[in-house]
């Protein structure tokens, strides 16, 4: 028997922590997919990011299928459609705490890495220098993750 994705239900939850700490969600998706019904105008390299504010669409619905709401573009109301596994990621737009489904690479917004240090907020490397380079040492301390700016978010 075939899982059910975790998809769908780690987005509801994203989702909602952002809208109960009251930010805005955005999400990036992957225009690319088939049954994705997003305005091509406002596609870029193949991707579009949408506002999913409450105040931004109308007739909002989720299930595990898909999400299908209203939106205003250039002052038209269209119908929009995106299938979950369109969607790339949701982040919240005042803090960009995000969540990522499947795609390496994210040309705006924040890049999670997850570094072991020997303190908490200590950022400076921590390795001995030893006679003995065969051996790899590492810090010592719990893991620590780790906010990294992506560097096309430059431009």
């Amino acid at each position: 028997m075939a899982l059910i994705s975790k998809q769908p239900y780690l987005f509801r939850g994203m989702y909602e922590w952002i809208l109960d700490n009251h930010f805005t969600p955005y999400i990036v998706v992957n225009a690319t997919v088939p049954e994705v019904q997003v305005p091509p105008k406002y596609i870029e390299d193949n991707k579009i990011t949408l506002n999913l504010a409450p105040a931004a669409v109308t007739g909002f619905a989720m299930n595990n299928t898909a999400l299908e709401f209203k939106a205003s573009f250039g002052g038209r109301l269209l119908h929009i459609y995106i299938p979950m596994e369109s969607i790339i990621a949701i982040y919240a737009k005042e803090n960009n705490h995000c969540l990522v489904f499947g795609v390496p690479e994210i040309t705006k917004g924040i890049v999670i890495n997850m570094e072991e240090t020997a303190e908490p907020g200590f950022q400076e490397d921590i390795v001995e220098e030893t006679k003995d380079t065969s051996v790899e040492h590492r810090p010592k301390g719990p893991p620590k993750l780790t906010i990294v700016k992506s560097s096309k978010d430059n431009n």
